[in-house]
């Protein structure tokens, strides 16, 4: 009940505040999707460039249209968040969002880094935890134990693969 009446002020009252982030990144993925094909339409079929000035361009512009993606969406996140709570417009949203962040800049900056602590700490957990499993089950199980002539390698692979997995799930959220 309490669920169908957020979706409703949801699309009654912040759908177009939603509609504008969305549309702000969707402007700057078609303009980077387009650099990136001129730039592979003027590298030719080799895929590197002939002049050196023609590459130090490409990566300047690569760079800069990077760093505007990450504004957006660092923006669009702040702005989302006031569209919530205030219940105001996008632009006047995004406006209170950033200045929020400039006057509380050091206390987002050592937030970010504790927050980024933690992740790692969780995710070394998490690959312990799946290690460890993995030793019980090769200590506890005769047949495999006693082909193995060492439990490490198994080991060493869980704590990869369990890391990889876990550091490209935390990805996908931070993307989300």
């Amino acid at each position: 009940m309490i669920f169908s009446k957020g979706i409703g002020w949801l699309f009654r009252y912040n759908f177009g505040s939603i509609a504008f982030g969305s549309l702000l990144l969707a402007i700057i993925w078609f303009i980077i999707i387009v650099f990136e094909y001129l730039n592979k339409k003027l590298t030719g079929n080799n895929g590197a460039a002939q002049n050196p000035v023609t590459k130090f361009v490409t990566c300047a512009c690569r760079c800069c249209l990077q760093c505007c993606h990450k504004f957006i969406k660092f923006l669009n996140k702040n702005a989302f968040v006031q569209v919530a709570l205030h219940s105001k417009n996008f632009c006047v949203s995004a406006m209170n969002a950033f200045m929020l962040v400039l006057k509380n800049s050091g206390t987002f900056f050592v937030s970010e880094g504790i927050a980024s602590w933690f992740i790692f700490l969780g995710k070394v957990f998490i690959c312990i935890a799946n290690t460890g499993a993995c030793f019980l089950i090769v200590e506890n199980w005769p047949d495999l134990k006693n082909q193995l002539n060492s439990p490490i390698p198994p080991l060493a692979c869980v704590f990869a693969i369990s890391y990889v997995i876990s550091s490209v799930y935390m990805a996908l959220l931070s993307i989300a």
